[in-house]
């Protein structure tokens, strides 16, 4: 590094002497403009690095949104080096309908109704869905309720102590009596 001179002691100075300094400051000048040049290279080449970064990633994004977001189902053109099954498109053959008559076997369907048959041939034993007195009583006016009817909800096969029993279950209906 070059010490400061000041203007008046420059005067004061003989020739070899401002030669001196002269080169002095030219060595030191070159110096400083070799380093900022490096410098530049360097923020050159950082520059276009990211320049071409910035290029591939573009170049991602366009691909991924074009497979993202493009076409789901490809479609074939004609490549140069691919053969063509059809030169022309007239020589394509048309496909008619030809009517014919299709005759289908018959076949057994499951017999509906089996149930009912099969439970026949066991003792019946019914189980009662009653409400009791409490529940029989209408919300709104606080009337006992009568039984109107019974239907069978369900019936199924019971096994007890190797017997078997048909167990039908039967739900009471009640309304009011008015």
């Amino acid at each position: 590094m070059v010490k400061l001179v000041d203007l008046s002691e420059i005067t004061n100075l003989n020739n070899e002497a401002l030669i001196s300094l002269i080169q002095k400051m030219r060595q030191s000048f070159t110096e400083q403009l070799g380093r900022a040049n490096e410098a530049s290279s360097l923020k050159d080449k950082t520059i276009e690095y990211l320049t071409t970064e910035i290029q591939l990633l573009r170049e991602q994004v366009t691909y991924l949104i074009e497979k993202r977001f493009g076409r789901s189902k490809d479609t074939l053109t004609n490549n140069v080096g691919q053969l063509s099954l059809f030169e022309d498109e007239a020589e394509i053959p048309a496909f008619e309908e030809v009517a014919q008559e299709i005759t289908v076997s018959k076949h057994k369907r499951k017999v509906k109704g089996k149930k009912a048959e099969l439970l026949g041939q066991f003792p019946e034993m019914f189980k009662e869905l009653t409400l009791s007195h409490k529940e029989r009583t209408c919300e709104h006016c606080g009337e006992n309720m009568e039984e109107m009817g019974v239907k069978e909800i369900r019936s199924q096969v019971n096994f007890f102590q190797a017997q078997l029993r048909a167990l039908v279950q039967r739900q009471h209906a009640y309304s009011q009596s008015t």
